[in-house]
């Protein structure tokens, strides 16, 4: 009989222990949402004034230039965006400071080269 409520307790506390940490680990996501997005209200104005959408196009930009050549998908993985959407903000980047190269030995890959304009822009916003 005092194993059977020993044992009740001891499940309980583990409860409430789960419990504790859920609320913990919600309360941290809920902490990098809203540091998040005040990241990206605060930093819109200036990218604006510097000639980009968002920071997310300013990540790009510097990530194109510190690879000197990246491939569009292997890009959307360093920023950690879907390939759909990072494809997108890549594509629009590409008509202002990008260019775009094809492979030699795979002509479905394209690779991405930040152009003078996008390596002054980006030194420019830094």
């Amino acid at each position: 009989m005092v194993l059977i409520v020993l044992l009740r307790k001891q499940t309980k506390f583990k409860i409430k222990c789960f419990q504790k940490q859920a609320k913990l680990t919600t309360q941290a996501g809920y902490l990098i949402f809203n540091l998040n997005q005040y990241v990206l209200v605060y930093t819109k104005p200036s990218m604006k004034k510097h000639g980009l959408h968002s920071m997310d196009d300013f990540g790009y930009l510097a990530t194109v230039q510190w690879h000197s050549t990246i491939s569009k998908t292997k890009a959307c993985q360093a920023m950690l965006h879907e390939i759909t959407t990072g494809t997108d903000i890549i594509n629009r980047l590409v008509r202002l400071f990008f260019k775009s190269v094809t492979r030699q030995n795979q002509k479905a890959a394209k690779d991405v080269i930040a152009n003078r304009k996008g390596q002054k822009r980006v030194s420019s916003v830094i």
